[in-house]
Parts: structure tokens; sequence; C-alpha cells
């Protein structure tokens, strides 16, 4: 998966074809997701670090290989950033999370406060989780994605990949070029 990845990195970067070849991946060492976080770690890395590499290779005989670490890299996309003499607030508030519909799973995203006033209008209930899990199991899943989106929230219905692929959103954003040059 994380040569898949690394080629498509490449191709939009419009590196030299093969190029990925002088790439290689030690470890096996993955951050815990439903998607290939890991891999797309460690070829957003070795994509960089190739590009580096092929810099050299203009001033020498030859661009050097390139060897990624999949626990280091891994280590870096999970905690890259970290605030020096403060805490980080809390990622999500206290509503933001996944629910049960009536028929499937939401993710429900209330950290601006026009979203979470959008959310709590649409489903007309008390602020707090166990009021909201209440009132989101009524409704349809993609229903109630479409109520929170028009009244000015962000929320998405759960998809499965091929769903997602089929939904008009999924179909515009794989449309579109991994990176555009400007």
């Amino acid at each position: 998966m994380s040569h898949e990845i690394l080629a498509t990195i490449c191709a939009a970067l419009r590196l030299p074809t093969g190029a990925g070849d002088r790439v290689s991946f030690r470890g096996d060492d993955t951050l815990p997701s439903a998607f290939p976080v890991s891999s797309l770690a460690v070829s957003s890395i070795g994509a960089a670090a190739l590009a580096i590499s092929e810099l050299v290779g203009a001033e020498t005989t030859a661009a050097p290989h390139i060897e990624v670490d999949r626990r280091l890299a891994s280590l870096w996309f999970g905690w890259s950033i970290h605030p020096i003499g403060w805490d980080m607030p809390p990622a999500w508030d206290a509503i933001a999370g996944d629910y049960e519909a009536r028929d499937g799973w939401i993710k429900l995203h209330t950290n601006a406060p026009l979203h979470r006033v959008a959310a709590l209008c649409v489903l007309d209930c008390a602020e707090n989780r166990a009021a909201v899990a209440q009132a989101v199991a009524k409704w349809s899943a993609e229903d109630l994605e479409a109520a929170i989106v028009s009244a000015g929230g962000c929320a998405a219905a759960m998809r499965s990949v091929a769903a997602w692929k089929n939904h008009p959103q999924g179909a515009a954003v794989s449309s579109e070029c991994l990176i555009v040059f400007a």
C-alpha cells in the first residue's frame, strides 16, 4: 500500500517515473485507523526525501536511496505538533462525535459555535451527549446530515468506501488532482 501511495504522490509532484523505486520502508508499525494513515505518513515523508534526493542527484552522479522508518513516520504523524508552555484544548467539544442514527452512524462536528448551534437546533434537544444521542436515534443518518448542513452546521453520515465513492461529494473529491501547482 505504501508504494502505491508513494507512486501517486510522486506522479502528482512530477518526480521522474520510477523515482519511487529508490525508496524503501522499514518496520511494520501502524497508527490505529480504518484508513492507511501510516502508509500515507511513510509515503509523504518518502516523497519529501525523494525530492531532496533528486536535488542531490542533480549535483552528483546518482540520486541517493531513501529509507523511511514506519515507526518514526507514524510517531511523527501521530504527534508532530505540541504546545510549549501551555496545554492544548480538547480536540472535540462535549457534543462532537459519532452517534448511532436509525439506519447507521453519523459524525457531528460541533467544535465551531455556529456548527454546534445548528446541530442542536435541528435536533431540538438539550446540550448533552445523552440528549443528543436520543435525538439522533430518531433520524436516518443521511436525512440528519442534510438537515444539519442546510442549517449551516457540519455533520457527515458515515458511509462505506463504496457508498462514499458513489456519493456526489466522493465522486467530486476523486476527480480532483492530489496536488495543484499554482
